[in-house]
């Protein structure tokens, strides 16, 4: 039997891969029957529902930690109080949130700059993603079941149906009915109703102790707790959107809203392989979780240096991909449009990610030992230099390709500091270990990337025609050798032992 961590890994890779799949089909279908201008709009809604984030997440972000930790010490009522608390606390912040989101999708035309052709559907999507993100916050905790239980391939199960359905709405609409951009908030809203469903499903099955939509467990003092605890994470997530959201505001308001288009569709990849190695550092998380709690510091430790590992594979083989390929890739994606601009765009959005990715797991180590305040404090400093960075050198240029460098550029560099400096020191910092401990791991990482990147761009060179065909093949090459380069130069041979035990493959056994 398969070890329930290489199951969730495994299934988190799956559900990675048929995301990337229809952000790929999805973006084409909106591009080609709409156009990239009004795909800008799409992602432009995606940053401006992020900033609403900021007053929930004080609320949700720590409710994970507290609810899992009740749960394993078997304190149940306790669990269904923090459950409960924060159920009834997002549908009361949902409905306060609803006024004002309605008054700024009335002047929207006043605030951003929208072609008078379009105001309607834009509005139309902009509804659509509010109420989407109305029923997101309302549902958030029902996801915590599977995050408690240590049973990430459900989650990854759902993500895979909620990626379906988002694909096939998405064309029947553009394919059957009139191409509009609201079909894209169409989709979303019913993958979302569709994944509460499939988490209240899950937290019935997996967590049958903790009480649901229980009055007598709403506690006052339980939200206090959490917005206490949380609170710096709305700090944090305040400086990614000072750090990424405004990108493409920025774009719209000072170059214009064809580049704005442009720019979306070029860190369309970026932002999927920030989410993909988002959602494989939370594999590790429950893990970390649990030997922190332990106070197993030993284990705890081996399973970080261990996880950095597996995220700098997994990043490695996505990035060298994207680097090399890009252009083939946005040929045969997104034909008509300049492959050269955007595959320019896509690399420089992402070339800090090739350090921080693999270092994504350390941000459990400020969960985990409740320091979010220092996390939080060091990415609002970050933000806000970078935001000052990207002003300052807007002003040094008037040509429209470099301004869109800049802004892609800027927040690349602040984030291969944070990657080289923040994470792995403070971490080892909040864990009283030696400053150096994840820096072996990173820079092993770093020297795997570079001989990648040489190999890939041999085999780039091969006489490959092409096609989707021939593209596959070049990627499947690539990831092939990727992988082997990496298994070498990341692990040692009792790591490698350790993986096989858990795959539970010995020599001589099939």
């Amino acid at each position: 039997m398969i070890d329930q961590n290489v199951k969730n890994l495994v299934m988190r890779i799956v559900s990675m891969a048929v995301s990337f799949i229809s952000t790929m089909i999805i973006t084409y279908i909106v591009v080609d029957y709409i156009g990239n201008e009004l795909y800008g709009f799409y992602q432009m809604s995606n940053d401006i529902i992020n900033y609403a984030t900021v007053i929930t997440v004080a609320l949700n972000s720590m409710s994970s930690r507290f609810i899992t930790i009740s749960y394993i010490q078997e304190d149940f009522d306790d669990a269904s109080k923090y459950y409960n608390s924060v159920l009834f606390g997002n549908i009361v912040l949902a409905v306060a949130l609803a006024i004002p989101s309605s008054v700024f999708i009335l002047v929207l035309d006043k605030l951003i700059d929208v072609p008078d052709v379009y105001l309607h559907d834009v509005k139309i999507l902009f509804v659509l993603m509010f109420i989407n993100f109305f029923v997101t916050i309302c549902s958030s905790v029902l996801s915590t079941a599977t995050f408690v239980k240590n049973r990430i391939d459900l989650d990854s199960y759902r993500t895979i149906e909620r990626e379906l359905i988002r694909v096939i709405i998405v064309y029947i609409i553009c394919k059957f009915l009139s191409p509009h951009i609201w079909c894209v908030g169409v989709s979303i809203l019913a993958s979302t109703i569709f994944a509460c469903i499939r988490n209240y499903c899950y937290t019935l099955k997996l967590v049958p102790e903790i009480k649901l939509f229980k009055k007598e467990f709403f506690d006052i003092g339980r939200i206090k707790e959490l917005v206490q605890s949380g609170l710096w994470n709305s700090l944090t997530q305040l400086g990614q959107i000072l750090r990424n959201g405004l990108d493409l505001i920025i774009a719209n308001q000072m170059i214009g809203s064809m580049a704005m288009g442009t720019l979306s569709v070029a860190k369309t990849l970026p932002k999927y392989l920030l989410a993909a190695m988002t959602a494989v550092a939370s594999v590790f998380t429950p893990k970390i979780m649990i030997a922190y709690a332990e106070g197993n510091k030993e284990k705890l430790v081996s399973i970080i240096y261990t996880s950095i590992k597996v995220c700098a594979l997994i990043s490695i083989c996505i990035e060298v991909i994207i680097i090399v390929l890009s252009r083939r890739l946005y040929i045969l994606w997104i034909s008509g449009q300049d492959s050269y601009t955007l595959s320019l765009l896509t690399i420089v959005s992402m070339f800090g990610y090739v350090v921080l990715m693999p270092m994504q797991v350390l941000w459990a180590v400020f969960t985990a030992t409740n320091r979010v305040k220092v996390s939080s404090l060091y990415l609002l400093a970050e933000s806000i230099l970078a935001i000052l960075a990207v002003f300052w050198l807007l002003k040094t240029t008037d040509n429209a390709l470099i301004k869109m460098v800049i802004i892609a550029g800027v927040s690349s560099v602040f984030e291969l500091i944070r990657g080289l400096t923040f994470l792995p020191a403070v971490s080892a910092g909040l864990l009283d270990i030696k400053l150096r401990t994840f820096y072996k791991p990173l820079f092993r990482s770093l020297i795997a990337f570079g001989f990648s990147v040489f190999v890939s761009l041999m085999v780039n060179k091969l006489p490959i025609h092409s096609s989707w065909s021939g593209f596959a093949l070049l990627c499947f090459i690539d990831i092939l050798l990727t992988l082997i380069v990496c298994v070498f130069v990341l692990f040692d041979r009792n790591e490698i032992h350790f993986v096989l035990r858990m795959f539970k493959i010995k020599r001589g056994e099939k």
